[in-house]
């Protein structure tokens, strides 16, 4: 477990958590850091990193909210961006390792290099790599938005 844990931290829940959490082990590289099971087995909490970066998994049902997109018809109300070293390496693991269907890396005006992808129960991530950090000023004139 983390000494520093994130400032936030996602919980995402899935309706089936041990093939959520294999699934992301072996497709995106995150490593399951602690695991809690009930007397039948099933996962009622598992915590996961890739990197310095920290997520929570929970079955959905657990609490009459928790749904997973899967559920929902594909309907999210969040993504979970996630800070690699290197995303054009990550992309072509990811799309090689599970045929997973993802957006190509691109430049953004902000400063990453980003590409888009669902996991297995329709939850979207975003994965990133920081290239520069963007001015205000430069944003502003990227978008033609007010950047307070």
């Amino acid at each position: 477990m983390p000494t520093h844990p994130s400032h936030a931290l996602p919980i995402l829940f899935y309706q089936d958590v041990r093939n959520a959490l294999t699934w992301l082990e072996e497709t995106y590289g995150f490593n399951p850091i602690v695991v809690f099971e009930d007397d039948a087995g099933a996962i009622v909490h598992a915590e996961m990193m890739l990197g310095s970066a920290h997520i929570m998994l929970g079955p959905a049902g657990m609490v009459e909210w928790a749904v997973s997109p899967q559920k929902q018809h594909g309907w999210n109300t969040q993504q979970t961006y996630i800070y690699v070293d290197d995303v054009d390496a990550h992309h072509v693991g990811v799309e090689m390792m599970r045929g997973v269907t993802a957006t190509v890396p691109e430049k953004q005006f902000y400063g990453d290099k980003t590409y888009r992808t669902t996991d297995i129960e329709g939850h979207r991530w975003i994965f990133a790599e920081r290239i520069k950090t963007a001015s205000k000023e430069e944003m502003a004139k990227a978008t033609g938005l007010t950047v307070r």
